[in-house]
């Protein structure tokens, strides 16, 4: 099957991710992919000609994420504007590694399952249609803040780019599965666990 990864910022979507490699399942993580796409010279060149050009490192000329995520996580157009130029490509890329997955015989035959980590998931309505169910990865905001403080984030940051997303309450309707990831990691992994003996049933 095909599981998608939705939460809050700071949940813990990255760390459910890791387990599911632990137990040797493939993945496809979309904020890498994201890295990859504003490395291409055509979609900085957008950046620049869209958005701005002072996003830009002066020494290696490559896209600064942290300046990039501070202006756009101010101004919803030029968020939009930024949807507009990565979000194509990186469904792409998606689509392909997921159809390339379906097409071979061994990952099926090895049990494995391929999960996707995706922030803005629920947003991308071709990805969503090729997916077999979700996870919703849970953890009350105050853990989560504390976890993005690490980041540099305040709790306005986190706020701030929390109202550009889609409602969490909403996220979690669209879920299968919920997994609590606001205690121990061992009690995050027992219900892991149990999703997969889920899984195994309805294969």
């Amino acid at each position: 099957m095909i599981i998608g990864i939705l939460g809050g910022i700071g949940s813990g979507k990255s760390e459910v991710t890791r387990y599911f490699i632990d137990c040797g399942h493939s993945t496809i993580d979309a904020d890498q992919i994201g890295h990859q796409i504003l490395e291409l010279e055509e979609v900085r060149e957008e950046i620049r000609a869209r958005i701005s050009g002072e996003v830009f490192d002066a020494n290696t000329g490559q896209v600064d994420r942290s300046q990039l995520g501070s202006l756009v996580f101010n101004d919803r157009e030029m968020l939009e504007e930024l949807n507009q130029i990565t979000h194509p490509r990186i469904q792409s890329k998606i689509l392909k590694k997921i159809d390339q997955y379906r097409r071979e015989p061994a990952a099926v035959e090895n049990e494995q399952h391929l999960i996707l980590d995706a922030a803005l998931l629920d947003q991308w309505e071709p990805v969503m249609n090729s997916l077999d169910g979700l996870i919703f990865v849970d953890a009350p905001f105050e853990l989560r803040q504390k976890r993005c403080s690490s980041r540099g984030w305040s709790e306005e940051e986190l706020l701030r780019r929390e109202r550009m997303q889609t409602p969490l309450e909403s996220k979690k309707k669209l879920a299968r599965w919920i997994v609590d990831n606001s205690k121990s990691l061992e009690e995050t992994k027992k219900q892991i666990d149990f999703i997969l003996e889920e899984i195994r049933k309805i294969d």
